[in-house]
């Protein structure tokens, strides 16, 4: 008679680590939690859904670690999640702009619908000047406010206002004009939703 050496739970334990290892970690794998393929433009943390990364990493995340924001877990849009999202497009210009602009981009409610916001009040903007904004859940709502990767058909790049501009339609919308354009967070990388 053959002794065996592989016991029940020895026996599982295996089955579980190959299957891992075959077809990967699946928890939270639906279409609105896969990570980014490309680089990370936006990461959108606080009243989230599932969120598709984990906490910020002290080393790897040094520019999060540089503004002290810090979160347990996070949902991040590259490009392609971000085009993924239906496209809205308004011209605007401001009183202090030489011309008008048409901006394109997603629809800031659309990012944080996907990022399964779905009870919140404040919304909070950082940029990577450090700048901060702040706009209340019932103007996102109530507005077509648009999360702009595109300026003239151009994508907004660093050094200039991207990688995201939030643009408010002014132009359609005169009330949001009356507010100025203090809530205009340009070169905006993290959102934080309370």
């Amino acid at each position: 008679m053959t002794k065996h050496f592989f016991t029940g739970a020895f026996v599982t334990a295996i089955v579980l680590i190959a299957g891992y290892l075959v077809f990967g970690n699946t928890q939270g794998d639906t279409p609105n939690s896969k990570q980014p393929g490309g680089p990370v433009l936006l990461t959108v943390a606080g009243k989230i859904g599932a969120g598709n990364r984990g906490s910020n990493d002290a080393f790897m995340d040094k520019l999060f670690a540089f503004y002290d924001i810090a979160f347990d877990k996070a949902y991040t849009f590259d490009q392609a999640a971000l085009e993924a999202l239906p496209q809205h497009q308004a011209t605007v210009r401001a009183s202090d702009w030489p011309a008008a602009h048409t901006f394109e981009g997603p629809l800031l409610s659309d990012v944080l619908s996907a990022a399964g916001v779905a009870d919140a009040s404040t919304v909070r903007f950082s940029a990577l000047d450090g700048y901060g904004a702040e706009l209340a859940m019932k103007t996102v709502n109530d507005y077509p406010l648009i999360l702009a990767l595109k300026a003239d058909s151009t994508y907004l790049g660093l050094g200039g206002r991207g990688p995201l501009w939030l643009v408010f339609p002014t132009q359609d919308y005169p009330a949001l004009a009356q507010e100025g354009d203090a809530g205009w967070s340009w070169a905006t990388f993290y959102i934080e939703v309370e």
